[in-house]
């Protein structure tokens, strides 16, 4: 819904603020029943969660499924 702040460097709290009401999803007609979000790098999943939160509340029946390439240990 508007531009984050750039991810590194931020605590896990501040990440979790970082994208907190910044994504959105709209209704389709057809329901999806499986969503695959893909993320580049995971750190603390907080792009992903709050993502997932979102797209739960609008298709409450679909199954997400997050993909990512690399995890920052």
């Amino acid at each position: 819904t508007e531009p984050t702040k750039a991810m590194r460097g931020l605590s896990p709290t501040e990440r979790e603020e970082n994208v907190k009401g910044k994504f959105c999803a709209m209704k389709t007609k057809a329901s999806p029943k499986n969503i695959v979000i893909v993320d580049d790098v995971f750190t603390t999943g907080s792009s992903l969660k709050e993502c997932a939160s979102v797209l739960l509340n609008v298709y409450s029946d679909a199954c997400v499924y997050c993909v990512t390439v690399a995890r920052n240990p």
